[in-house]
């Protein structure tokens, strides 16, 4: 992580344009590694990458930027936010045809759902995920689909059935 980090800043000094919408989105990306590390400073670089993002008038990189934004904010007091954020990044993904944040933005969208405890809607968003991806083909995506899979069963009590969505999911992710 430190050395990604260390890359993505090194790729903001070189970047001449503060409204480059290439800046929004490494600011993105620097505010999630650093989410672990320094969670003050990812707040700060987030808010940085909105305000780069809205200079650079560039959806994708607003998008972007709002994942990292949504990253930053977990907690109660944001879930409403949080859930009206995921949904423009759904929009946004789906205006623009990136995958990216389609997938992103629902994974967000999914974990809020799951938080305010909504299991009518997290099924339904669910089931959109799965099409989703079916789409996009991509392997290397479906472990975000397999984890609230796993969840779901553990709420219906289907011990047997999470335990397996479980082990796959791990083995997809040993794989990437």
């Amino acid at each position: 992580t430190g050395e990604v980090t260390q890359q993505l800043s090194d790729a903001l000094v070189s970047l001449d344009e503060p409204d480059d919408p290439l800046r929004a989105r490494l600011l993105a990306m620097l505010a999630m590694k650093m989410m672990a590390i320094d969670p003050d400073r990812a707040r700060a670089t987030a808010l940085e990458a909105l305000t780069a993002a809205t200079a650079s008038v560039d959806p994708v990189a607003q998008g972007h930027a709002m994942i990292a934004d949504q990253i930053t904010l977990l907690g109660p007091s944001t879930l409403t936010k949080r859930i009206e954020s995921a949904h423009q990044i759904l929009a946004i993904g789906h205006e623009h045809n990136h995958p990216d944040l389609l997938v992103q933005g629902r994974f967000l969208l999914l974990g809020a759902l799951l938080e305010r405890g909504d299991i009518r809607a997290l099924d339904a968003e669910l089931a959109t995920q799965e099409r989703t991806l079916e789409e996009l083909a991509d392997e290397t995506l479906v472990r975000h689909s397999l984890w609230f899979r796993c969840t779901r069963a553990l709420l219906r009590g289907a011990i047997v059935e999470a335990e397996a969505l479980a082990e796959e999911c791990f083995a997809v992710a040993m794989e990437l």
